[in-house]
């Protein structure tokens, strides 16, 4: 990802941060990678919509489990089908199986700021990680 290379040298150039390795800066630095923003981005987005803070009408893009013996918490989503590479990078497909993962504490907690630091105490490392593509 090109945007991810412009903060891997940006990082490179501050100082304190001499012979960490990438993820290392990023930690120093208080920094997610930019595909660690993005998810988490998008796990606050889905949260939005399943506590009616964002009513774009986008509940209806997500195919909800309906049967109630799923393990974890009660927002959990089916994975779609998928035909084609490029619907793998739909919003409604692209954090569905990150959401399912996270703790019912997590997904069900309240408020969006409570939301959020029990995101990242829960996803940790996942949002410094770098996907190679």
């Amino acid at each position: 990802m090109k945007l991810e290379s412009v903060q891997r040298r940006w990082t490179r150039e501050i100082q304190g941060t001499d012979g960490l390795g990438y993820v290392e800066r990023l930690k120093y630095l208080k920094l997610y990678s930019i595909q660690g923003r993005l998810l988490r981005t998008d796990l606050i987005k889905i949260w939005k919509i399943f506590h009616s803070e964002l009513d774009l009408g986008l509940s209806e893009i997500f195919d909800r489990r309906s049967h109630g013996s799923t393990r974890g918490h009660r927002y959990k989503l089916a994975i779609p089908r998928m035909r084609t590479e490029v619907r793998r990078k739909f919003f409604n497909v692209r954090c569905v199986k990150e959401w399912n993962e996270l703790p019912a504490q997590v997904v069900e907690s309240e408020s969006l700021e409570g939301f959020k630091g029990l995101l990242d105490r829960a996803m940790g490392e996942r949002f410094y990680k770098v996907r190679v593509n």
